[in-house]
């Protein structure tokens, strides 16, 4: 929504906003002259053409109510961006359950680095631009993040589509994985005539997606069947550099600035994309070399009482197995994952002495809406028990309400039961993380604070 209301100022129209608190969107969205509320008052909808609402915004809401009662319009999030996206010449529209704000601020900086020009909008702030979109003169080029919740992905109808994955999320709006794959094959249908698609060819349920799309389609990640490959791997502590590999011929070598095995990825799909569109391999180095990443994505806080600080916006049981273990390879090189080995797949450590050698991983964690944290209950447990000590925060609501027995005390219990001993803690209130944080916090520790929600503002307690 910050997107849209950002690019709709930068085009020309008068814009105003309201959201339930501060944030660093909220105050972005005032730097670039946009009037935000805090609070939804009926008083905000008065005197405008129209109004636009997220997915998550029912007819309830105050300012829907008001807007509806002066007749004035309302329209989607999703419609609008469609609409912004037809404008141009190519739309390229980047999806999956993780991952795709980063891909694309990757995809931007290689386009801005080739002379591109192009126009992005983006669901989070772009360290290299200094904001969550761009709007070019021309009406060439348009990137855009493409959001599956409530399918809203399908009002693009892209030139090409990226998907980096797929997984169960949203429960609220599906019932299971394949009602999920469905929404992304149908997304794929959108693609316009002559367009592409960019998959993930390690993802078997994405392979499987092929046959449901005519158009042409590029394969990207580790294994030898992908058109674009990662291969000759290098670990600088946290960053990853590799040759890009594309129809098994080098392109270049790519140093990563951002942080994450997983991150790779993202610069393949990115890298993949380009090439569609001629952009040289220097250029596409250059753009991923310079990726200084997107706030709110492992962002680096400060040191705490010895206590190396960042901030991710991680809320899936994937997305904090990807965080922990590009913390434990920042942390020390040497140092496995908990449960052992190489190829630890985020087993539970049974030995404590381990777990106080060395450096400790202090995880900081808010649940995002109760429908998810009940959904996928067991595997934030188990994906938690990867740290060696684990904050829980009070669920994050956003558009729901609480649903009985799901609670991040019970969350807590559920690692604690997993781990055979007390490691995680509940507290209902940022005060009460901020002093369990001071509580534990020592030198040489990371302290990692996930969340999709407003558990950035623990930011002003700590430092």
């Amino acid at each position: 929504m910050s997107a849209i209301a950002a690019f709709c100022k930068a085009a020309g129209y008068e814009v105003s906003g309201s959201d339930l608190c501060e944030s660093a969107f909220t105050n972005e969205l005032r730097r670039q002259g946009v009037t935000v509320n805090i609070g939804h008052s009926a008083d905000n909808a008065e005197g405008c053409l129209a109004v636009v609402k997220n997915a998550a915004i029912g007819a309830d809401n105050p300012e829907i109510a008001a807007a509806a009662g002066l007749g004035i319009p309302i329209r989607e999030r999703a419609e609008v961006l469609g609409k912004i996206a037809n404008g141009y010449e190519a739309c390229i529209a980047v999806s999956g359950t993780h991952g795709k704000t980063t891909c694309s601020g990757m995809l931007a900086n290689i386009f801005i680095s080739a002379g591109l020009e192009p126009s992005v909008h983006i669901g989070g702030i772009m360290i290299n631009l200094g904001s969550q979109y761009r709007l070019s003169e021309g009406r060439k080029y348009f990137i855009t993040e493409a959001c599956e919740y409530k399918k809203s992905f399908l009002h693009l109808f892209p030139d090409t589509a990226v998907i980096l994955n797929v997984a169960m999320d949203h429960p609220d709006c599906y019932k299971d994985i394949n009602d999920v794959a469905a929404a992304f094959v149908k997304f794929l249908s959108n693609i316009k005539s002559g367009g592409a698609a960019v998959l993930n060819g390690d993802d078997l349920l994405l392979r499987g997606m092929s046959a449901a799309h005519p158009c042409k389609t590029s394969y990207f990640g580790f294994k030898k069947h992908n058109a674009y490959r990662a291969v000759n791997i290098k670990r600088f502590g946290g960053r990853y550099g590799f040759d890009l590999i594309e129809d098994g011929k080098k392109l270049c070598f790519i140093t990563l600035r951002v942080l994450g095995r997983h991150n790779i990825y993202n610069a393949l799909a990115a890298a993949a994309v380009a090439r569609r569109y001629g952009i040289s391999a220097d250029k596409i180095k250059s753009g991923l070399d310079g990726f200084a990443g997107m706030k709110r994505r492992f962002e680096y806080w400060g040191n705490f009482q010895g206590a190396e600080s960042y901030h991710d916006y991680a809320h899936h049981p994937q997305e904090i197995t990807a965080v922990l273990k590009t913390a434990y390879s920042m942390l020390n090189a040497q140092r496995s994952m908990p449960g052992g080995g190489k190829n630890n797949k985020g087993k539970i450590r049974n030995k404590k002495e381990e777990r106080n050698a060395g450096g400790r991983i202090i995880c900081v964690f808010q649940p995002h809406t109760y429908s998810r944290t009940r959904r996928l209950f067991k595997r934030f447990a188990k994906a938690l028990c990867s740290a060696d000590i684990v904050i829980i925060a009070g669920i994050y609501a956003a558009r729901e309400k609480p649903l009985p027995g799901v609670t991040s005390g019970a969350l807590a219990e559920t690692v604690n039961m997993l781990r055979g001993e007390t490691a995680a803690y509940a507290c209902l209130d940022f005060k009460g993380v901020s002093e369990k944080i001071k509580e534990f916090a020592r030198a040489g520790d990371a302290v990692l604070v996930l969340g999709a929600g407003d558990i950035e503002q623990l930011k002003n307690l700590l430092f």
